[in-house]
């Protein structure tokens, strides 16, 4: 028996099995790697038109109706506004529908983590009609996120998102900053209040992925800033419900004045559970690397040579 062999030059595998025959056949099979879940026919679809295009041999993302949520969103996820709009009244909820609308004073698009951003500012509206998948009772935990990027000082409260009776004092919970820091308030139906303001200053010009966690089996409220664990709030004893009926508000919170929020957002999203540390640091990765928490990021195989010793008879 004699030994020879080939290069193989620039041999790229997406989503493929490929057979050599050589006196017989050797197989080689070669799947796309994906994080977290596998990819898609669109996925590979999309790889493939990169590479033939002659386009870099970079991460390819999944294309998919902005209406269906992906299989690889985050489980929980109620709403995810990515804040695409470069134009237009409507903010689209990519998860489950829930899109935002303004009339009068609309965020203006910006440069965000994840491709584009919205700002807003001291007149700008965005608001979500009320919905059932937001009426968070007592037992229940819930998460709320967002990369914020403060004009100023967050000198009094600046919501995010967020939620409140008309008037805002039967219940309301929001996320936010204020005091240059990052703040998660939540009230009951019963009037009962309790917030957590972090350490971390948030108000320095630059984006920071602040994340506030109401935690039901714990009774405590969590708030993290940029992927860590900022501040706690333990033993909230509450005892009643968290809001029904009422408009969700996006760059600011309408509870009797009207608190506004002045800076540039991006990627706001709920949950209807708490999000576990790990997820957390993981979504700030994520966002760092300019990928949102439900892309499907499809990585080729390298390019590099591939020597392969071919076996003849």
């Amino acid at each position: 028996m004699i030994a020879r062999f080939t290069w193989i030059r620039k041999f790229l595998v997406a989503c493929a099995v490929l057979s050599v025959g050589v006196s017989g056949s050797l197989g080689l099979a070669g799947t796309a790697v994906a994080q977290g879940l596998a990819p898609s026919a669109a996925a590979c679809a999309k790889t493939n038109d990169l590479v033939g295009a002659g386009a870099p041999k970079q991460a390819a993302l999944t294309e998919r109706d902005p209406a269906t949520p992906p299989a690889s969103c985050p489980s929980g996820l109620v709403a995810l506004w990515k804040m695409e709009e470069t134009s237009g009244t409507t903010f689209v909820d990519s998860a489950n529908g829930h899109d935002g609308t303004c009339t009068d004073g609309c965020p203006v698009s910006a440069t965000g983590v994840v491709s584009n951003a919205l700002t807003f500012g001291n007149a700008t509206t965005a608001t979500v009609a009320s919905n059932s998948a937001f009426d968070f009772a007592l037992a229940d935990s819930f998460t709320l996120e967002a990369w914020l990027k403060p004009a100023a000082t967050c000198a009094s409260a600046e919501p995010v998102v967020g939620r409140s009776s008309t008037n805002g004092v039967d219940f309301q919970w929001w996320l936010g900053c204020e005091t240059g820091k990052a703040e998660l308030v939540v009230k009951d139906q019963n009037n009962i209040l309790f917030a957590v303001l972090g350490t971390t200053n948030v108000a320095d010009g630059n984006f920071h992925h602040v994340v506030g966690v109401r935690d039901a089996s714990n009774n405590e409220l969590r708030l993290y800033v940029d992927g860590a664990l900022d501040n706690t709030t333990a033993s909230t004893a509450y005892t009643g419900n968290f809001g029904t009926g009422t408009p969700i508000y996006l760059g600011w919170y309408k509870a009797g004045n009207k608190y506004h929020f002045s800076g540039v957002v991006d990627e706001v999203a709920v949950y209807s559970r708490g999000l576990t540390a790990q997820e957390i640091a993981d979504h700030h990765t994520a966002g760092l690397a300019g990928h949102g928490i439900c892309d499907v990021v499809v990585v080729p195989p390298p390019t590099n040579i591939l020597y392969l010793p071919l076996i003849m008879k």
